[in-house]
């Protein structure tokens, strides 16, 4: 969603620790582990935990309430997989999910795929497709068509008009261009 964090921003979500009748469990961090505990990639399989990209911030310890914070590069759905002692810890959905969307368009690491790209000594007047996978600074791929694109033709110096070129977007985040 839009309130999810980008990738490489540092984002977080509240646990709170209670006991078997739901009232809040004061602890003390000789006392809790979070060990085991990780924030998992839906479909990169990315995997944060508490040595890499989570860390624990505690807001009320006598209550048992803790900011977990994470951050990751890596855009993706990651389904939370919290244990405290090596036991689970109940995630009620549908806050079992943290979504990372990716960051700010980089046109350093977005890609041009098909004849568009070195058409030197192309026929006049056929058609070329092209597809430009728009990516953010860490290489992930921007969806949803929101990226503003421009194409640019470059021509000898005959001065001849150039046909408009036409861009509409494919699935899975690619722009497909005809010139």
């Amino acid at each position: 969603g839009d309130k999810a964090p980008a990738a490489g921003d540092a984002a977080a979500f509240t646990v709170q620790l209670r006991d078997r009748f739901g009232n809040g469990l004061p602890a003390v961090a000789e006392r809790v582990s979070f060990e085991g505990s990780s924030l998992v990639g839906s479909t990169t399989g990315a995997r944060l935990t508490f040595r890499s990209g989570l860390s624990l911030e505690a807001r009320n310890e006598q209550l048992g309430v803790y900011d977990v914070v994470y951050r990751t590069t890596v855009a993706d759905t990651y389904l939370i997989r919290l244990t405290v002692q090596g036991e689970p810890l109940p995630v009620l959905a549908p806050n079992d999910k943290c979504p990372v969307k990716p960051a700010a368009l980089s046109p350093a690491r977005s890609t041009v795929k098909g004849a568009a790209k070195g058409t030197a000594g192309a026929e006049a007047g056929a058609l070329k497709e092209f597809y430009v996978t728009p990516r953010d600074v860490y290489g992930n791929i921007r969806t949803g068509g929101v990226d503003p694109v421009s194409v640019t033709l470059e021509v000898d110096a005959t001065g001849e008009q150039l046909t408009p070129v036409t861009v509409g977007y494919v699935g899975g985040g690619g722009i497909a261009g005809v010139a």
